[in-house]
C-alpha cells in the first residue's frame, strides 16, 4: 500500500493532525466511492446511496473552512463532489484530495 503525505499542501491551513483527520474522514467514505474524475483543475466524485452523510458534510466543510480559494459543491440528489481549483495551490489540493479518495478505496 502507498503511504500518503500528511504535511499539508502549500496554502492549505490544516495543521498536520488536522490532516490527518480529513484522511481519516476520506477512508470512511471510500468504500462509498463509485466513481472519482479528474482533470489538473477538477476532481469529481460520485457516492453511493449509503455514503455517510454526516462525515461527507465534515470533509467538505473542512475543504471549505482550509481552503477557500477552491471552489466546492455538493449536489445531494446525484451525491456528486465536485472541487474546482483556477490555480496551482488549489491543483495541489485536488491531486491530494484524489489520492487520498483513490488509495483509500483501493482504485
Amino acid at each position: 500500500m502507498r503511504e500518503l503525505r500528511t504535511v499539508p499542501p502549500p496554502g492549505c491551513s490544516l495543521s498536520e493532525a488536522e490532516l490527518v483527520e480529513q484522511r481519516g474522514r476520506a477512508t470512511r467514505l471510500a468504500s462509498t466511492v463509485l466513481e472519482v474524475a479528474r482533470t489538473e483543475d477538477a476532481l469529481v466524485v460520485t457516492f453511493s446511496n449509503d455514503v455517510d452523510r454526516n462525515v461527507l458534510g465534515e470533509l467538505v466543510a473542512t475543504e471549505r473552512s482550509c481552503c477557500t480559494f477552491l471552489s466546492i459543491d455538493y449536489d445531494e440528489r446525484a451525491r456528486r463532489l465536485s472541487i474546482l481549483a483556477s490555480e496551482a495551490q488549489g491543483r495541489e489540493v485536488v491531486a491530494r484530495l484524489d489520492e487520498f479518495l483513490r488509495v483509500e478505496a483501493g482504485r
